[in-house]
């Protein structure tokens, strides 16, 4: 006699129906679970979101290589000047990540006229990167510590 046999035999008709009931919600919690754990496992939710702005200052004379910045928790937000292509448009930038580095690479254009931008870029990451490069700058992100 098989062991579910042998449960069954010593249990009266709504015992079994009880046991039989309680079997099949206990296989459906587990696959509930199995389900759950599998699409709560499998999110990679890797991302980079940028947007810029800019404002056209002029000649490039002058130009500050400081690079400002703000943190709030929709992301980052950085401000700099940078002497750029006359014509330059939201096309014509790059973030992209390179290990813990975000990457901020400009097109350059050396046999175009130039002039001075006031950039500012918003960017908002996961998983967080520690370092942001501009140009030839790099940053050091860290955590704010009270």
């Amino acid at each position: 006699m098989k062991l579910n046999e042998q449960c069954y035999a010593s249990l009266n008709l709504d015992q079994t129906v009880i046991f039989r009931n309680f079997c099949y919600l206990h296989s459906m919690k587990q696959t509930l679970l199995l389900i759950l754990a599998i699409l709560l496992f499998s999110c990679n939710d890797t991302y980079i979101n940028h947007k810029i702005e800019f404002k056209k200052l002029g000649a490039c004379d002058g130009m500050s290589a400081q690079i400002g910045m703000e943190s709030n928790i929709a992301g980052d937000r950085y401000a700099f000047n940078r002497c750029l292509p006359d014509n330059f448009d939201e096309k014509g930038y790059n973030v992209k990540r390179k290990g813990d580095t975000l990457v901020v690479s400009f097109e350059e254009k050396p046999d175009r006229p130039r002039a001075g931008y006031a950039i500012t870029l918003d960017i908002d990451a996961n998983p967080r990167y520690g370092h942001i490069q501009v140009g030839d700058v790099v940053l050091q992100i860290g955590e704010a510590t009270q």
